[in-house]
């Protein structure tokens, strides 16, 4: 079984209001993990560079940077800091 990367973002939102069930398709922006409600009169956001769904914040931003790098990012700059022993005392561990 293969997982789709175009549905694995998508989802959808249940409201019950005064006028009965209303169902919302959702998805995940790439860059910020927010997710979006679609809005089914207007075409999503697409980040050019990367060619997925962003939210308009990051639309707006212009720059390309998926979740996923940040995640990286930050991965790496815990992991240099903590060969230097700045993350353990930064969190009073040593």
């Amino acid at each position: 079984m293969s997982l789709d990367p175009s549905k694995a973002t998508r989802g959808f939102i249940s409201d019950q209001g005064p006028d009965g069930e209303r169902i919302t398709e959702t998805f995940t922006c790439c860059h910020c993990n927010v997710i979006v409600a679609l809005d089914p009169r207007e075409p999503p956001a697409i980040c050019m560079p990367c060619f997925k769904r962003v939210c308009e914040k990051c639309h707006a931003d212009g720059r390309c940077m998926p979740f996923e790098r940040k995640l990286e990012r930050f991965e790496k700059r815990v992991n240099e800091q903590v060969s230097r022993g700045v993350f353990l005392r930064s969190i009073g561990l040593e």
